[in-house]
């Protein structure tokens, strides 16, 4: 494991950060071949012991490849077989700190442990993942981050996907309670109700 990291840090960055700048294009040492053996290695370990290292990409056109600590909880936006999230919805989700992956390539999706820490996508695991920002000793400033940042498409679109599917009485409503989805309609009462 420690070949592992001396290589990460040598070649990719410093391995303090959740994620880096993953270097792909003319990097034979760490690229996406070397991901590719690395996670072969991998499928007969347990990844706990491994859960540290950067070695989940996230490779999305004209953004920066990323590498990922295999310990950050993900959640795929697509996946043969389930339905894709709404991408508005996965742009609020990342206003939260929740990442969210394109398709992993499969040699990652085969390994028995990966399912503790990528969650298909479907709507239970994103009630998961907003349940769980309840519990983020930060989650008053996820929130405000998202109040403050979130486009009026994305939380129009969040709060009609939340509203199909979260229960009233739920750890996702208090979340939601605190977020500025929903807009005031005014009621004027009219003046012959008071005499």
């Amino acid at each position: 494991m420690s070949l592992l990291l001396g290589t990460i840090r040598q070649h990719i960055g410093k391995t303090s950060d959740q994620a880096l700048h993953w270097k792909t294009s003319g990097s034979d040492v760490t690229g996406r071949k070397w991901l590719g053996k690395i996670w072969k290695f991998l499928q007969s370990y347990d990844l706990d012991d491994f859960s540290n290292l950067h070695l989940v990409p996230n490779c999305q056109p004209g953004k920066k490849d990323l590498l990922f600590k295999i310990s950050t909880t993900f959640l795929l936006r697509s996946h043969p077989g389930y339905d894709e999230l709404p991408i508005s919805v996965c742009r609020a989700l990342s206003y939260f700190d929740i990442c969210v992956l394109d398709p992993l390539p499969k040699i990652i999706m085969a390994h028995d442990d990966i399912s503790k820490f990528v969650y298909f996508p479907t709507v239970d695991n994103v009630i998961r993942m907003i349940e769980g920002i309840e519990l983020n000793k930060n989650h008053g400033q996820l929130i405000q981050k998202f109040n403050k940042n979130g486009s009026n498409e994305e939380k129009r679109e969040f709060a009609k996907f939340i509203g199909r599917h979260v229960l009233p009485n739920s750890t996702v409503a208090i979340v939601v309670s605190r977020l500025e989805i929903f807009k005031e309609k005014s009621f004027i009462t009219p003046f012959y109700l008071f005499q």
